[in-house]
């Protein structure tokens, strides 16, 4: 999301310096550069810059002596809840918590607060009493991909992708596709259970855990399952937008999202898309996915995911709509409204 626009603002002879570290998520080196020596370099060198922060997990850096935060622009994210995002919380999850919960009130001091959905600027809204002068909202963006993957033949592109990873033997099977991470709020527990039973289908689950005692048990879930699940922890860009091109349906049972990317990133390469019943994932989507009233019901979920691999009419209505929906999601839109924002 954020270098997108990053890139747009480089695109158009902006002057923008990166703070990037090129080093593995956690190690020692990058958590001391991300969060000791860049804030130090910002609040030395760039006091009269405008600083975009480009996630919520910068916040610690307000707490820094003469941070400039009234020239600070935070985009983010989502402000998580443990009832949504972990079940059973530790002591240091909860103690990390209120830190951000602290860090949020900081925001009032700031330039400005981008959101990426009407939800999360609500959410900081009621939480931290953030005024509407201190919020903007300017939805997830996308670059819409190159007509050239449309042009492929589904079949033929198919049976090169799942040969590339090793997957020949699943090539007649209807794939449903789930895209991000496997953290509680994901429900994937629930979508494994959901297409077990399910007949020539195979669930392809893309992205890496984050969590790994969550993987290692639904790994040891599907040991029972009578339908095909395949964990596939990293593919490339071009092969992500090929699953999603060749992929029959995009199931997304999530309990909660700051947005919901990778449902309409899926819509972008025509694939229809099975959605939570929730307040974030309708605000992104509308009327152009199929909608589970409840994602904790197997049952719901597993008849949702039957009625649109057998039912031509309704998977083609579901393609159509996707094309009105996914125009609000366009970063040359969007982008204008980014500038307006740095420019005020």
């Amino acid at each position: 999301y954020s270098y997108l626009f990053i890139n747009k603002l480089k695109e158009n002879w902006f002057k923008i310096k990166d703070f990037w570290y090129d080093m593995k998520p956690n190690s020692k080196r990058r958590i001391i550069y991300e969060f000791l020596i860049v804030p130090i370099k910002l609040t030395l060198f760039h006091q009269k810059d405008i600083i975009v922060l480009t996630s919520e997990t910068y916040l610690p850096y307000t707490l820094f002596p003469f941070f400039p935060i009234q020239n600070t622009l935070l985009i983010v994210q989502d402000v998580r809840d443990f009832s949504f995002t972990s079940q059973n919380p530790t002591l240091l999850q909860k103690i990390y918590f209120k830190l951000v919960h602290k860090w949020f009130k900081n925001l009032w001091h700031s330039k400005k607060t981008v959101t990426w959905s009407e939800f999360t600027r609500q959410q900081i809204k009621e939480i931290f009493w953030l005024p509407d002068s201190k919020l903007e909202t300017i939805q997830n963006s996308f670059e819409f991909p190159s007509k050239e993957i449309f042009q492929k033949d589904k079949l033929s592109l198919r049976k090169e992708l799942l040969k590339k990873h090793w997957f020949e033997k699943l090539i007649d099977k209807k794939i449903i596709l789930n895209v991000w991470s496997e953290e509680d709020r994901k429900n994937i527990k629930t979508l494994i259970k959901s297409v077990d039973g399910i007949k020539d289908v195979v669930l392809f689950k893309i992205w890496r855990p984050i969590i790994q005692s969550n993987r290692d048990e639904h790994l040891e879930l599907i040991k029972s399952c009578n339908t095909n699940v395949v964990f596939i922890d990293f593919v490339e860009r071009a092969d992500l937008d090929a699953f999603y091109y060749i992929s029959d349906l995009f199931v997304y049972p999530s309990l909660f999202e700051g947005f919901g990317r990778t449902p309409l990133e899926a819509q972008i390469f025509g694939c229809p898309v099975i959605s939570s019943d929730r307040w974030w994932l309708k605000e992104v989507l509308l009327d152009s996915a199929l909608i589970l009233q409840d994602p904790m019901d197997t049952a719901e979920i597993k008849q949702k995911i039957e009625s649109v691999i057998s039912d031509e009419n309704l998977k083609n209505d579901l393609i159509k709509k996707w094309f009105e929906n996914c125009k609000r999601f366009d970063i040359n839109n969007n982008y204008k409204k980014f500038i307006s924002i740095l420019s005020d």
